[in-house]
């Protein structure tokens, strides 16, 4: 036969009902986790609607080098999930 046994190593985690196999990206200052419709960068997690939208002053309260990770891998990050398939939820009216 072909192929091994998947597996996924490390913290990486996914909850809820995913319809898709998660994205896992190593490597950079923290993890990232892109699923259905969220995306998780370390110890953050929010759906892919609200990282487009956060500002640079919400991205900074998280921690003191989320600036410049955000401002490098943002396009990127964005652009995968797009490219992926993945589902930005449309928010209520706050």
């Amino acid at each position: 036969g072909g192929g091994g046994t998947p597996w996924v190593g490390g913290n990486a985690w996914v909850g809820g009902n995913a319809r898709v196999s998660p994205i896992f990206i190593s490597g950079l200052r923290w993890n990232v986790t892109i699923a259905d419709d969220h995306m998780y960068i370390g110890c953050e997690g929010h759906p892919l609607a609200d990282w487009e939208a956060f500002s640079d002053a919400h991205i900074a309260a998280m921690h003191p080098d989320a600036t410049s990770f955000w401002r490098t891998h943002r396009v990127f990050l964005l652009d995968l999930a797009r490219a992926a398939g993945r589902k930005w939820e449309a928010k209520p009216c706050a």
